[in-house]
């Protein structure tokens, strides 16, 4: 009776956004590093051909599964919202999630069919592809339970099992002598490793009622009918489905522009620069839940620009120096990682870093309109940017090669930043402190960017990239800019929960 009482109390508190920031940092440190290993061994192992033909398939593969992502993010917004009709829509989850399944994996099927007895270069891949369509949907939607719930830590040790069983899977089925088709195999056995995962961490907690109270008075929405859930999953799709479709359509352009080992170099470079953006993703997870709860009433409380703000400053202040440190040192790192054969990738490396750091707040901005219920304002956002995005990248592509698809990315994130930051500042009175944010930046360019003039053959780059960060925080202090009592509160909430 007393662990059933203490559970059930921890799932009514739900864990420190602050100490839950660093749970899922810690989980996507593990999915970065595992994706390192798969993508580095596939790219020695397979050679630059077959590497970009795994790479185009996975992120067609990618895109196509974000449209069954939505109703994870749903599940969050209606668990923060409404907390005690959870058990209501458990079942209308799960039965929306497999219509959702059906219908993608269905069509799809049926085209991979299609390529696989026309295309000698694809074959069955995409079908083989298309299978974790059949699992990936529900194991998103545990990690949208136990993210509703704010608990961090059982979300973040369920993607840190797909994220290992993935790296296991893949180089087994490789080693097997497999080569693509393996590789396949291995992502489908991660999704089927994540959802066992998660279902097991989630299934004791399942009919928790509130972790977040509801106002005086305030009731949750009468029945939910099924194809409402899946209409709204959709409408939440559609920012994945645009931000993924802007990280990749540069990749496809390559691929029927280029083609041959150049989609290879694209692939590699665009590893290695999104590790910001997939890292700094896990802010989106964090406050998510929290945002939401802060707009219940319909408008902007001062904990939501204390949220704002405070994201705002671990960006500037962790996210911009580790893309830089991307950026100058983008030859070093694709030999590094890839070897002489992909050298060429470096350049395209180094200005795809500076693309993330913009494209990875404008996700955020976006987020933010959702939280607050302005779907309209985000979409017609979204779907700006999108445009801007099929006319620049096969332009640039043609003009300039590999390169051009990497400045094509960069010129369509810094648009999508001013479009949706100015959405934030005028329809919900959110910004930043620009004069801070500057100086921050300018300490941040002053740090780094004498790199580039100091040779760095071999490993030499990563002390003295190393010396870059700790004069940078060190300025950051002396500057003001970074309190000790700032970084003793963040101590507090992060390891005791304060």
């Amino acid at each position: 009776m007393g662990g059933e009482k203490g559970n059930q109390r921890k799932l009514e508190v739900g864990e420190p956004v602050a100490r839950g920031l660093a749970f899922l940092l810690l989980s996507q440190g593990t999915f970065l590093a595992c994706g390192y290993v798969i993508h580095v061994y596939l790219a020695r192992r397979l050679g630059p051909l077959d590497y970009g033909i795994f790479g185009f398939i996975i992120a067609v593969l990618t895109w196509v599964e974000i449209l069954a992502y939505g109703s994870s993010n749903l599940a969050v917004k209606y668990i923060q919202s409404w907390p005690e009709r959870f058990s209501t829509w458990k079942s209308l989850f799960f039965q929306a999630q497999c219509w959702i399944t059906a219908g993608l994996f269905s069509p799809l099927a049926g085209v991979a069919v299609v390529i696989g007895l026309l295309s000698g270069k694809y074959g069955f891949l995409f079908l083989i592809a298309f299978l974790d369509l059949l699992f990936i949907g529900f194991y998103q939607l545990y990690l949208g339970y136990l993210n509703g719930f704010r608990l961090y830590r059982r979300q973040a040790a369920a993607s840190i099992a797909y994220s290992v069983s993935k790296v296991c899977g893949m180089v087994v089925l490789v080693e097997l002598g497999l080569g693509v088709r393996g590789a396949l195999l291995g992502n489908i056995i991660s999704s089927l490793a994540g959802l066992l995962v998660g279902f097991l961490l989630f299934r004791p907690f399942g009919v928790a009622v509130s972790i977040s109270r509801l106002a005086p008075g305030e009731e949750g929405p009468g029945k939910t009918p099924v194809t409402e859930i899946i209409r709204k999953s959709f409408i939440f799709a559609l920012v994945p489905l645009m931000v993924n479709f802007v990280l990749n359509l540069d990749l496809w352009v390559v691929n029927f522009l280029r083609g041959g080992s150049e989609v290879g170099y694209y692939v590699s470079a665009g590893t290695l620069s999104r590790t910001v953006f997939f890292l700094f993703s896990a802010i989106f997870m964090a406050t998510f839940p929290a945002i939401v709860s802060s707009f219940r009433t319909g408008t902007t409380s001062q904990r939501t620009r204390r949220l704002f703000g405070l994201c705002g400053d671990f960006f500037m202040v962790v996210a911009v120096p580790f893309a830089l440190a991307i950026g100058v040192n983008g030859r070093q790192l694709v030999t590094l990682f890839y070897g002489e054969a992909y050298l060429p990738a470096g350049t395209t490396t180094s200005i795809l870093s500076l693309a993330m750091i913009f494209l990875t707040v404008f996700v955020f901005l976006i987020y933010v309109l959702y939280a607050a219920g302005e779907y309209r304002r985000a979409v017609r956002t979204l779907v700006y940017v999108v445009f801007l995005d099929i006319i620049t990248a096969p332009l640039l592509v043609l003009a300039a090669g590999i390169r051009g698809g990497a400045m094509a990315t960069t010129v369509v994130s810094l648009a999508g930043f001013f479009l949706s930051y100015r959405s934030v500042k005028g329809k919900l009175t959110l910004w930043w402190d620009w004069r801070r944010a500057g100086k921050t930046t300018l300490l941040c360019c002053l740090s780094f960017l004498p790199l580039l003039l100091i040779p760095r053959d071999g490993l030499v780059f990563i002390p003295l990239s190393l010396v870059a960060f700790l004069v940078y925080y060190i300025v950051l202090f002396n500057a003001g800019i970074i309190e000790r009592s700032e970084m003793e509160a963040a101590f507090k909430s992060v390891v005791l929960g304060i």
